[in-house]
């Protein structure tokens, strides 16, 4: 779980998020740190453009301490003495995030080498996050600081929105680094935003040899300043519900695996994607759920503006076929509500078509409308040719609900139905035989 908790920062570095309120209020954390708590692994992440200097950083790492959490902490290395007390008395490990050079003014470089040697001096665990804003840049400070100070693990990150090809040179030395660095002991990881398809054949099996993994998408579940979760930093522009909506970790994590499942293998706009290997292996999933995510922002926006320019003029089939296309982006993005004006819409145009109900069932479902949603879920099944899709799918929603009891009537209904359907099967086979 990661608790992105404030907008505060102490220098201009690029990768600074854009977070509102500055700050996230410590009821809000508090219950980010009981859902946290709930899993198995129990551990917090303390990020947001500067943690350090959160205001009521004591009264978090309190509630921590207070549940047996295991406390990491993304920072620049900039902060105050009282802060730096704060993360050796809770024990916090620290993923020290490293810029490029030109990023620091001389006093901030002064400040961020003094405050790491104190903290590995307080015998806090740190490790290097090498931040990679322009991949073609030079990073060979980065090993030449871990050896100064001794540390000994290095994850390079790189904005996974980042066009692939741009990315292929810090993937590049990422492979001939990784094996001279675990020579000197020093454990080079890739973080997410770096698949597999990024290295040459001789990169890969370079790394291949010394075991090392690649950064696959993965789902980072964090909460936002305002109490939304969001899927990862960079999936932030579509957060979810509040957190106090989920029952535990699990509850969140199977949130968003079910609204995403969709957009995770999404790769209508990327060819190159839809012909790789590393996808044909199961490998990787294509460009990060983030790029997807823009991507599908974008022709949604399109198609929203080409409806709008289509006023009273608007050709029949056409028109329904931008509103299937919106109706797919409205999916992919959870937009719930949009999805459920477009379907609506079609559902007028298409009153017999039992894929528009059941769409509008799922749409309506989780937008809190249950009562429609299950009405809709019954018109597809008398329109569909196995009403068993649409009434299992209601009988999944209700179980996952917690109604139980029109679940069991529902799954005895569906017995029924299913005897129907064995019956008419055999009768239409016997008669084919006579």
């Amino acid at each position: 779980m990661e608790l992105y908790l404030t907008n505060r920062k102490r220098g201009a570095f690029p990768d600074s998020m854009a977070l509102s309120p500055e700050d996230m209020p410590v009821n809000v954390a508090i219950k980010a740190l009981d859902l946290a708590a709930s899993s198995k692994s129990g551990v917090v992440m303390l990020k947001g453009n500067e943690p350090a200097i959160y205001p009521d950083l004591d009264a978090l790492l309190a509630a921590c301490a207070k549940r047996n959490m295991s406390i990491f902490m993304e920072t620049s290395g900039l902060m105050s003495d009282g802060a730096k007390t704060l993360l050796v008395k809770s024990s916090v490990n620290l993923l020290w995030r490293v810029y490029r050079p030109e990023f620091y003014s001389p006093a901030d470089m002064a400040e961020m080498r003094v405050n790491l040697q104190e903290l590995l001096a307080a015998q806090l665990s740190v490790q290097f996050i090498g931040v990679a804003d322009d991949p073609a840049a030079n990073y060979e400070f980065l090993p030449q600081l871990m050896a100064e100070f001794g540390v000994k693990k290095l994850i390079m990150r790189a904005d996974c929105r980042t066009p692939l090809a741009q990315r292929r040179p810090l993937a590049a030395w990422c492979a001939a680094k990784a094996p001279v660095l675990l020579k000197d002991g020093v454990v080079l990881k890739i973080d997410c935003g770096m698949p597999s398809c990024l290295f040459s054949d001789e990169d890969y099996g370079r790394l291949a040899k010394i075991g090392m993994g690649y950064g696959q998408c993965v789902p980072y579940l964090g909460v936002l300043p305002d109490g939304r979760v969001c899927h990862c930093r960079h999936m932030a522009q579509l957060p979810g519900p509040q957190v106090a909506t989920f029952k535990d970790e699990n509850a969140l994590r199977q949130y968003y695996f079910a609204v995403f499942r969709d957009l995770q293998w999404y790769l209508q706009p990327f060819a190159d994607c839809r012909q790789c290997q590393s996808l044909a292996t199961n490998q990787c999933t294509g460009v990060s759920m983030a790029t997807k995510a823009i991507a599908v922002q974008q022709n949604y926006a399109r198609l929203k503006a080409e409806i709008e320019q289509e006023g009273e003029n608007a050709n029949g089939e056409e028109h329904q076929r931008r509103l299937w296309q919106m109706t797919e982006a409205a999916l992919l993005l959870a937009f719930y509500a949009d999805a459920i004006e477009c379907l609506e819409e079609l559902r007028r145009l298409e009153p017999a078509n039992g894929d528009v109900h059941y769409l509008l069932a799922s749409a309506y479902w989780e937008n809190g409308r249950l009562s429609e949603g299950e009405d809709e879920f019954r018109k597809a099944a008398r329109l569909v040719d196995n009403p068993l899709v649409p009434l299992g799918e209601l009988h999944r929603r209700l179980y996952a609900n917690g109604n139980l009891i029109k679940a069991r009537l529902l799954q005895e209904e569906m017995r029924r139905v299913k005897q129907s359907m064995d019956e008419k099967k055999a009768a239409g086979e016997k008669k084919t035989e006579a």
